[in-house]
């Protein structure tokens, strides 16, 4: 499944709404990028 959509809605949440640091956009994109890998290889989906 392409979650690469709700991973750019995220960062643009945490950028205007939030007004995180890029640093820390980055963090939280990759740990949810993290979570992603892991519903993939375990065929899990986003309810």
């Amino acid at each position: 499944m392409n979650n690469r959509p709700y991973l750019k809605g995220f960062a643009a949440y945490l950028k205007l709404e939030r007004s995180l640091s890029e640093n820390s956009i980055e963090a939280y994109t990759n740990d949810v990028e993290k979570l992603f890998q892991y519903f993939d290889a375990n065929n899990k989906e986003i309810a």
